[in-house]
């Protein structure tokens, strides 16, 4: 069975990158001004109207990781703890190795979320607040929780609209983080996610609950070395959570994926539903080191689901790989063998036609 913590060491490459460090400052009243609150454009980092693009380099500088951005205008800067005016990780920590945006401030200007999986032995995910020039500013850590392990292995944000009668805004947001290397009860490294529930704009993450396997509404059981959290996609108020290290039957790190819904009305309870490559119209079946939800991307309704080893034996060894696509209400999978061999864990995914 792969070791978790080998499996978050293993999701970036060091590389040499010569870039201009983004600093960190205060936010001045022009830049607060100039954030666009009706900008609704994802990523869009200075709220000029087009995406940004954010890459997480977690290997890099004796794997202390670092954040490559990239802005709309040709702005390239490299990110570390201490360029956003915070102590400077330890080598070892990862920083970067999951890396979102989100507006959780409201203020029309995307902010990052930024997990170090190994700071502290523990983990910690990082907050930094865009502004119109680009510049990140009022960075702050939250450390794991008690008991987490391996925590900012994996982010998603949610933010669900709801409509007023006039209409679309947003009432609340999650900020969900894996742990997978996280021990539940007796289950060494069985894996947990942790959903910081707050008000829309409010960015304390201070309301924090653990769902693991044994969590009331979670379908299945915890066991060892099974990873839950590892993976992390969602929206609306549905959560994706891939556990690639899950038995299924007698098949050792077959792999599963998780959904977790929860409802307008009570937006702290889940129910969920488990997908393994044995569930009735998913193509194929369930192999030993598969990895079933080694990645995971849920975007207008369609699940995508990645089984980066499969099919290993039948190449010599090599890791040749497949995706799933399936519609939210689990109909209509679609297997989309990978090309060639020798692809590893990550791989293109692709949106049903």
């Amino acid at each position: 069975m792969t070791s978790p913590s080998l499996r978050a060491a293993r999701l970036g490459a060091a590389v040499l990158l010569t870039l201009p460090v983004l600093l960190a400052g205060p936010t001045s009243a022009a830049e607060a001004a100039a954030c666009d609150p009706l900008n609704h454009v994802a990523g869009d980092i200075n709220s000029d109207g087009v995406s940004d693009v954010v890459t997480g380099v977690p290997r890099i500088d004796n794997k202390q990781g670092g954040v490559d951005v990239l802005l709309s205008n040709g702005t390239r800067s490299f990110i570390t703890a201490v360029s956003l005016g915070l102590p400077a990780s330890a080598p070892g920590d990862y920083f970067g190795t999951a890396v979102t945006t989100a507006d959780l401030n409201l203020d029309g200007c995307a902010d990052l979320v930024i997990g170090a999986p190994e700071r502290n032995g523990t983990g910690a995910i990082y907050l930094a607040f865009g502004t119109s020039s680009g510049t990140l500013v009022n960075a702050t850590i939250r450390d794991a929780p008690t008991g987490a392990r391996g925590f900012g292995s994996s982010l998603v944000v949610l933010a669900p609209e709801e409509w007023n009668g006039t209409s679309w805004v947003r009432t609340h947001q999650r900020v969900v983080v894996g742990a997978p290397q996280s021990d539940v009860y007796s289950h060494p490294f069985a894996g947990a996610i942790y959903v910081f529930h707050s008000a829309a704009g409010d960015t304390a993450l201070t309301n924090v609950a653990q769902l693991t396997q044994a969590s009331l509404g979670v379908p299945d059981v915890p066991e060892d070395g099974e990873a839950f959290g590892t993976t992390l996609a969602g929206e609306g108020r549905t959560i994706v959570v891939g556990t690639p290290g899950e038995s299924v039957g007698t098949a050792p790190d077959a792999g599963s994926v998780t959904l977790l819904s929860s409802t307008a009305a009570d937006p702290s309870t889940f129910t969920g539903k488990r997908i393994t490559q044995d569930t009735a119209g998913v193509p194929g079946y369930a192999e030993e080191y598969d990895q079933f939800g080694g990645a995971v991307a849920l975007r207008d309704g369609h699940l995508v689901i990645a089984a980066p080893h499969r099919e290993r034996r039948r190449h010599h060894g090599r890791r040749r790989g497949a995706t799933r696509d399936v519609e939210r209400r689990h109909e209509g999978l679609h297997p989309w063998p990978q090309p060639a061999p020798g692809l590893r864990r990550h791989s293109w995914l692709k949106r049903a036609q």
